[in-house]
C-alpha cells in the first residue's frame, strides 16, 4: 500500500514527477477536505498485508479491500473511490463511511449496520447480516437481495440498474422510487410496489405475491403478467416493450395510455379503457373485448382469430376515427383560412383609417 500507482517500467525522473504531481494533488484534497494529507490514500488499499486495526484514512480514491485483514473499524473513513470489499472480513459497522464509488461487496461479512453510507456507485451484493439499508439513498448498479437477510430498504429511493428480488426476505419498498433496469419480483415476499413510480427495463409479475402495482407510471421494457396475481394496472400509463396479460388475473387497465410493443390480450380484459396506442401487434385471438375506448392506433398487425365481429367492430372504429381526424383537420384549414383573412381585412382597413391617398389625390 503506498501513495501513488505504479505506471509501467519508466525510468525514475518519471515517478519522480509522477509523485509530486499526485503529492499535490493529496494536498488540494487535504484542504478541501480539511484533513491531513496523510488520512488521504491515492491508491487502491488492500489492509490484508497490515496490522491496522482501525483504517488510518479518511479517504480512499482507489479501491478499499480489508478482506482477510484485521481492521475492525473503520474509523473516519468517510469516501471510497472505487470498490469496497468487505467479503470475510472483521468489520461489523460502517461508522462514517458516507459513499462507495464502485461496487459494494458484502457478500459472507460480519456487516450488520451500514452506519451513515448515502449512496453506492455501482452494484450492490447483500448476501450477508445486513437486514436494513438504513440511511442509503442511492445505488447506480445493481442490487442483489436474493438469498439475503435485508427486510427493510430504510431511506433508499433509487436503484439505477436491475433489481433481483428473487427469494429474498423484502417485504416492502419503502421509500424506492425508481429503478432503471430489469426487477424480478418472483418468490419474493413483496405485495405492493407502494412509492415506486418508474422501472426503466423489464418487469417480472409472474409466480410472484404482488397484487398493487401503487403509484407505478412507467416500465421501460416489455411488462410479464402472465401467472401474476395482479388484477388491475392502477395508475401505469406506459408500458414500453411488449405487454402480457395472456394467462394473467388483469381484468382492468387502469390509467394505461400506451404500448411500445406487442400486446397479447387474455379472456378477462373486457375494456381497453383509456389506451390509445399499441405500436407493434396485438392478439385478441383470446380477449373477450367489448369496448376499445380511447384507442386510435395500432402500429403492426391484428389478429381476432375467429372473432369476426370484433374484427368487424374494430374497422368500424378506425374508419370512424379516420373521418374524425380529417373532420378536425377541415375545421383547422377553415380557421386558418379565416385569421388570414381578417388579418387583410384588418390591414386594408388600417391603410383607409390613416389616409392612404390614391396616385389622383397625390398628384394634386
Amino acid at each position: 500500500m503506498g501513495d501513488y500507482r505504479s505506471h509501467g517500467d519508466g525510468d525514475n525522473s518519471n515517478k519522480i514527477e509522477l509523485k509530486k504531481k499526485l503529492d499535490k494533488v493529496k494536498g488540494v484534497i487535504a484542504e478541501y477536505y480539511e484533513c491531513k494529507e496523510e488520512e488521504i490514500c491515492i491508491e487502491d488499499a488492500y489492509f490484508s498485508s497490515t496490522n491496522y486495526s482501525k483504517c488510518p484514512y479518511r479517504i480512499i480514491l482507489g479501491e478499499a479491500n480489508f478482506r482477510f485483514s484485521k481492521v475492525t473499524k473503520l474509523g473516519n473513513l468517510q469516501i471510497i473511490g472505487e470498490d469496497a470489499e468487505f467479503s470475510d472480513s472483521k468489520v461489523t459497522n460502517l461508522g462514517n463511511l458516507y459513499s462507495i464509488g464502485g461496487n459494494a461487496f458484502f457478500k459472507e461479512s460480519k456487516v450488520t449496520n451500514l452506519g451513515n453510507l448515502y449512496s453506492i456507485g455501482k452494484n450492490a451484493y447483500f448476501n450477508s447480516k445486513i437486514t436494513s439499508l438504513g440511511n442509503l439513498y442511492s445505488i447506480g448498479g445493481n442490487a442483489f437481495f436474493s438469498e439475503s437477510k435485508v427486510t427493510n430498504l430504510g431511506n433508499l429511493q433509487s436503484i439505477g440498474g436491475d433489481a433481483y428480488f428473487t427469494n429474498s426476505k423484502v417485504a416492502k419498498l419503502g421509500n424506492l422510487r425508481s429503478i432503471g433496469g430489469d426487477v424480478h419480483f418472483f418468490g419474493s415476499e413483496i405485495t405492493d410496489l407502494e412509492n415506486l413510480q418508474s422501472i426503466g427495463g423489464k418487469a417480472c409479475f409472474g409466480t410472484s405475491k404482488v397484487t398493487k402495482l401503487g403509484n407505478l407510471q412507467r416500465i421501460g421494457g416489455n411488462a410479464h403478467f402472465t401467472g401474476s396475481e395482479i388484477t388491475d394496472l392502477e395508475n401505469l400509463q406506459s408500458i414500453e416493450g411488449n405487454a402480457y396479460f395472456k394467462g394473467s388475473k388483469v381484468n382492468k387497465l387502469g390509467n394505461l395510455q400506451s404500448i411500445g410493443g406487442d400486446a397479447y390480450f387474455n379472456s378477462k380484459i373486457t375494456r381497453l379503457g383509456k389506451l390509445k396506442r399499441i405500436e407493434g401487434d396485438a392478439h385478441f385471438e383470446d380477449s373477450n373485448i367489448i369496448d376499445f375506448g380511447d384507442l386510435e392506433y395500432i402500429g403492426g398487425n391484428v389478429y381476432f382469430g375467429n372473432n369476426i365481429e370484433l374484427k368487424k367492430k374494430y374497422e368500424e372504429l378506425m374508419e370512424k376515427r379516420k373521418r374524425d381526424r380529417e373532420e378536425l383537420e377541415l375545421i383547422a384549414k377553415n380557421q386558418r383560412t379565416d385569421e388570414f383573412t381578417e388579418s387583410v381585412d384588418e390591414f386594408t382597413n388600417l391603410g383607409l383609417d390613416e389616409g392612404v391617398r390614391t396616385d389622383d389625390e397625390q398628384n394634386v
